[in-house]
């Protein structure tokens, strides 16, 4: 199905604006349905379409950030969270949490049936911020909704990154807990003075560290230098051990050692 000048010229009006596009009267609606079932653009949210070839150079953030500020100018009240909101903040996290629902902060209950497509964070004195063209939830609170949601592998490098970039801080996110009548063990636990780390500099450390935790073993110390032959090198992980004193030629019976 070919596409008409009316509707190539709400693509183009939408890629300027770095946004999906949607009809705003009945036969645009119609007229890009059919299209999407042709395949030539796709189906991001109801009444939302991005042409096929340029979805797929899209990298996962950035799709969600195109649906969103669509949805966005049509609902100027809704405030993103979750997945979204970390890619409008900017954070450095794993691509697989974005699983093209989108997720808003709803002040009440939920009245409507729930959507595969929508998600809602009940958030009833949700203070929102501007990033990346949308309305979302402050850094604070952006990660102890993510905390609460995903796992300490998938939201260690928010933390990380949110430290690293001095954009809030650990007694701020406490703070915005305390706030909450949630439990908030999960956050705590990202918080944990031994984890969450500003000194990570990138998704494969985050992701390494988090297992490392998880399975139970000793928190590395992070990027270590060392001087060997008057050269500065950086290590991304390191543990030191205390040095173990020699035992040749003495043997230990009840644990205090005597000469052989």
């Amino acid at each position: 199905m070919r596409i008409s000048a009316g509707i190539q010229t709400i693509i183009d009006q939408a890629a300027k604006e770095k946004r999906c596009f949607y009809g705003s009267t009945h036969s645009q609606r119609r007229a890009m349905l059919n299209l999407a079932r042709d395949g030539e653009l796709k189906r991001t949210y109801c009444n939302t379409y991005m042409t096929a070839h340029q979805w797929d150079e899209l990298v996962p953030p950035d799709r969600m950030l195109y649906t969103a500020r669509s949805l966005g100018e049509r609902h100027e009240r809704r405030v993103f969270a979750g997945h979204i909101a970390v890619a409008a903040h900017k954070l450095d996290h794993p691509w697989r949490i974005h699983d093209n629902t989108v997720v808003i902060a709803a002040s009440c209950s939920p009245t409507v049936r729930p959507s595969s497509m929508l998600r809602r964070i009940y958030a009833p004195r949700v203070i929102s911020c501007t990033k990346s063209g949308i309305a979302v939830t402050t850094i604070e609170r952006t990660l102890i909704d993510c905390a609460l949601t995903y796992s300490l592998q998938d939201v260690l490098s928010m933390f990380d990154s949110a430290l690293r970039l001095e954009l809030t801080t650990k007694d701020a996110i406490l703070q915005e807990c305390d706030s909450l009548r949630r439990d908030a063990g999960r956050v705590l636990r990202a918080l944990h003075y031994d984890y969450a780390d500003a000194r990570s500099e990138n998704g494969g450390e985050f992701e390494c560290r988090a297992v490392i935790i998880e399975a139970g073993f000793m928190v590395p110390e992070l990027q270590v230098e060392f001087n060997i032959d008057g050269r500065i090198k950086r290590v991304d992980f390191v543990h030191q051990m205390a040095p173990v004193p020699p035992t040749c030629g003495r043997h230990t019976a009840g644990g205090v050692g005597s000469e052989a």
